[in-house]
C-alpha cells in the first residue's frame, strides 16, 4: 500500500482555559466595559457626538478595550505566543493575495443577499453612525481619518478580538461549525444595528470561516479591510 502523504499540521488556536466559562466571561466583561465607556463618552460629548473628534476617540478607546486586555491575557496569564491569536509568519505575497481576494469575494457574495434583504424589508432606516459622519464630512483630512478608522483600525481590533480570541474559544468548546455560527451572530449583535443584523452576522460567519481555513489573523485583517473599503467606496458614490 502507498503511504498517505503527511498532513500539514494546523496552526494552533488558543489552548483550553482552566474553566470553559472563563473566556466567555472575559469577553462579556470587555463588552460591558466598552458599553459603559462608550456611554460615558456620548454623555461627555453631547451634543457634538456626531463629530470627527468623537468618532476618532470612540474608535481608539474601543480598539484598546477589546484588544489590549486580550493580548495581555494570552501572553501573561495563558503564557501563549501571539501565534495562538493568529499572528503567524507566512510569505507576504501569499497573505496579501489571500486577504485581498477573500475580502473582495465576501463583498460580492454578500451583495445579492443585501439586495434581497432590502427588497423584502426595505432599505435600512439609517446608516451606522460612523458612516453618517463620513458622508456629512467636508474636510478631506477628516474624511481620511474616518476611512482609516473604518478600513484599518476597526478590522485590526475586531479581527484580534472576534476571530483570534472569541472564535478561538467558541471553536474549542463548540466545534468549528457552531463556533462559526455563534461567532458570526455575536459579531452582528454587538454592533447594535437591528437593520444590519442579518448582513453583519453573515459577514462575521464568513470571516470566522476564513480564520478557520487559514488560521492567520493577517489574512482576516486584510479581508476585513478590503470589505470595509469597498463598502466605503460604494457608499460615497451612492451619496454623491
Amino acid at each position: 500500500m502507498l503511504a498517505s502523504p503527511p498532513q500539514k499540521p494546523q496552526k494552533p488556536l488558543l489552548p483550553e482555559w482552566p474553566y470553559p466559562a472563563w473566556p466567555f466571561a472575559v469577553a462579556f466583561g470587555l463588552f460591558a466595559l466598552n458599553l459603559v465607556v462608550q456611554t460615558v463618552l456620548y454623555t461627555l460629548f453631547l451634543p457634538s457626538s456626531a463629530g470627527i473628534t468623537f468618532s476618532l476617540l470612540r474608535s481608539l478607546v474601543q480598539a484598546m478595550i477589546i484588544t489590549l486586555p486580550v493580548i495581555i491575557i494570552v501572553k501573561s496569564y495563558l503564557r501563549q505566543p501571539l501565534s495562538s491569536l493568529g499572528f503567524v509568519r507566512e510569505p507576504f505575497l501569499q497573505v496579501l493575495g489571500r486577504g485581498l481576494l477573500s475580502g473582495g469575494l465576501i463583498y460580492f457574495l454578500l451583495a445579492p443577499l443585501s439586495l434581497l434583504y432590502q427588497t423584502v424589508f426595505g432599505p435600512p432606516e439609517e446608516l451606522q453612525p460612523i458612516m453618517q459622519t463620513l458622508i456629512g464630512e467636508n474636510s478631506a483630512g477628516n474624511k481620511f481619518l474616518l476611512v482609516f478608522m473604518i478600513a484599518v483600525l476597526a478590522p485590526l481590533s475586531e479581527e484580534i478580538f472576534y476571530r483570534g480570541f472569541l472564535f478561538g474559544a467558541l471553536r474549542k468548546y463548540l466545534g468549528a461549525f457552531w463556533g462559526i455560527i455563534c461567532g458570526g451572530f455575536i459579531f452582528g449583535l454587538i454592533h447594535f444595528q437591528l437593520d444590519y443584523l442579518l448582513l453583519l452576522s453573515v459577514t462575521g460567519m464568513a470571516l470566522c470561516w476564513l480564520y478557520e481555513k487559514y488560521r492567520n489573523i493577517w489574512v482576516n485583517i486584510l479581508a476585513h479591510a478590503v470589505f470595509n473599503g469597498v463598502n466605503i467606496i460604494s457608499l460615497l458614490f451612492s451619496h454623491k
